[in-house]
């Protein structure tokens, strides 16, 4: 897939990959308007002062913002600014890079555990020192269906589905026999066997690490609530219409190099705006009510270009696909599946439907 370089664009790298929702979930096409010099960013409709603020439109609203409770990439995009992982990925890759652990950890015991160092002097949001404690709560809230706080999410909550997925299941099930704290600043995971993706998983979105002062005060509510240690702050949440969130003054993670997402924010407020309407966001972000808007479809990149905007593409993260319950007749059959697998013209599907910004998936 083609990829433009946006200039003359002054926001940092961690900033535009973070609301962008690169590295988990996102679309592949997003329209940047135009921002005033220096390193900051301005946007329309933020009521805030130039190059305070900056405006996101996307097409849906998240549905919970507890992150092990949710499953959508636009949720996601959200939590991003709010947590933390315990491991990152790299800034335009999928390489591990040290975040809330100070090292990328290497199989111990063949690959039946792994002890991760933290960071000390990092807060949460509310004050609250993060430590090895507040790790193993965490995994214990995810792992253990009997923990009091294992439960939360809102009335569409994934019911810790992440957790399920990626580790065989909950309780003995699980593939994780024990998350040790083994002094104030180091954790250790005991695998029941190994487990091919282990380091790569503590990356993942819903794997982010929450403040437990403020999910033991409401875990019901958390979700509406989120609090983490992450750049950005929680603000409001106007369902169905925007996530207001402000800098986080204290982030741990100004200090460190770019290459690992470092960096200070450039702005002091993030407003994400939900624009169901694909007409709708776009003529919000050509007209300047947003400072930047993803999901477009091929159709209005003329008229976004002739705005005067700038457009940057990047490979998808995500897959579009046609599912069949072989369990249900005459999906049951594998000739059936492989017939209508040949009958689908899938090039012509993306060239119909999303032209040059889409490509045939490989697997």
């Amino acid at each position: 897939m083609a990829r433009v370089k946006v200039t003359g664009t002054p926001i940092s790298r961690r900033a535009f990959l973070r609301l962008s929702g690169a590295g988990f979930a996102g679309a592949a096409l997003l329209g940047v308007a135009g921002c005033g010099g220096g390193e900051t960013i301005s946007g329309g409709g933020s009521g805030g002062p130039s190059g305070s603020s900056f405006v996101f439109g996307r097409g849906a609203d998240s549905v919970s913002l507890d992150p092990i409770n949710a499953s959508d990439g636009e949720s996601f995009r959200v939590t991003r600014q709010v947590f933390d992982t315990l491991l990152d990925f790299a800034p335009d890759s999928f390489e591990l890079v040290p975040s809330l652990a100070t090292e990328v950890p290497k199989p111990e015991k063949g690959g039946l555990a792994y002890t991760l160092p933290l960071r000390d002097g990092v807060k949460f949001q509310d004050g609250t020192e993060f430590n090895a404690d507040a790790v193993k709560f965490n995994w214990d809230r995810w792992r253990d269906t009997k923990n009091p706080y294992h439960k939360g999410g809102g009335s569409q909550s994934a019911d810790f589905g992440y957790y399920s997925f990626q580790f065989g299941g909950f309780d003995d099930d699980s593939v994780l026999e024990e998350i040790e704290a083994v002094d104030e600043y180091t954790v250790r995971f005991h695998l029941k066997e190994p487990l091919g993706p282990f380091v790569k998983n503590l990356a993942m979105s819903p794997f982010a690490i929450a403040s437990p002062k403020a999910v033991k005060a409401d875990v019901g509510g958390f979700w509406q609530k989120p609090l983490g240690t992450g750049p950005f702050k929680f603000v409001s949440w106007q369902q169905g219409s925007q996530v207001t969130l402000e800098t986080n003054p204290d982030w741990w993670g100004v200090e460190l190099p770019k290459s690992e997402g470092g960096g200070k924010p450039d702005m002091k407020k993030v407003v994400v705006k939900s624009i169901l309407d694909n007409t709708s966001r776009v003529a919000a972000l050509t007209g300047g009510q947003l400072t930047a808007a993803d999901g477009l479809v091929p159709d209005d990149i003329p008229s976004v270009k002739k705005a005067g905007l700038e457009l940057e593409y990047r490979p998808p993260n995500t897959i579009g696909y046609l599912a069949m319950n072989n369990e249900k007749e005459p999906f049951d059959k594998v000739e059936v599946r492989q017939a209508i697998n040949m009958a689908i013209d899938m090039p012509k599907i993306v060239e119909a439907f999303l032209g040059d910004t889409g490509e045939v998936a490989s697997n």
